[in-house]
Parts: structure tokens; sequence; C-alpha cells
């Protein structure tokens, strides 16, 4: 995965402490992403919509107002990452339909070990 800054993009974000004082900023230098896969796994076994939520939670506090990937995101996603983020993510495709879980879906939570993660953890349980 390869990330290009745009202009209005931006390369560093605040780091906080505990206490939710800046205390340094975080640097995104490399413009590469390394992420391992099961072998039989391919680009287009996973509907873009994810692809795209699993982009933007790697680059979002680093990427500007616009997010471009190689396939396109459904005519759902785009307005409901907007609204959530003020980003736009293109291009949109609207052949595709959004992705809608199935009766037996879980929700899911992207854990850090942080305190918010951990009390989501808590809460949910």
């Amino acid at each position: 995965m390869k990330f290009i800054t745009q202009e209005d993009g931006k390369n560093k974000v605040p780091k906080f402490n505990s206490s939710f004082k800046e205390t340094k900023e975080n640097t995104f230098n490399m413009p590469v992403c390394t992420i391992k896969l099961p072998q039989d796994w391919n680009l287009y076994s996973l509907h873009p919509d994810l692809l795209a939520l699993a982009v933007a939670s790697i680059i979002l506090p680093f990427c500007g107002s616009k997010i471009e990937m190689p396939i396109g995101v459904s005519d759902a996603f785009h307005p409901e990452f907007f609204k959530n983020t003020n980003k736009h993510f293109y291009p949109i495709d609207a052949s595709l339909k959004p992705r809608k879980a199935n009766n037996t879906a879980v929700p899911a939570l992207c854990y850090s070990g942080g305190p918010d993660s951990t009390a989501a953890v808590i809460v949910t349980s």
C-alpha cells in the first residue's frame, strides 16, 4: 500500500499525553505501509467500503481533505464518511451496492490497548 501526500495533507499530527496536553508531534515519514495478509487473499475478496475504512484508520490523521483509492467506494459510504470526518473518499462507484452486514454479524473494535479501547471492551462485554 502506498500513500502519497496531497498539497493540503499533513505529515505531522499532535501527540498528547494522558492529561491531553500536547507533548510533541507524530510524523508520517514513510509513504509505504506493509500489511501481511493470507496468501489466498486478494484485493477483490474484500468489499471496497471495508477496504476504504481500513485505509482511513491508518492514514486519517495524516491526510488532507481527499482520499483516493484505485477502486471506488459505494454511494452510501462516501456521504457517511464525509459526515463523520469532513473528508472525501474517491472514486465513488455508483454501481457498487453498499455493504450490508448479515443477521449473524457482530460489531468489531479496533483495539489499541489504550484506555478508550479498554473502556469500550468493558462496556460491550
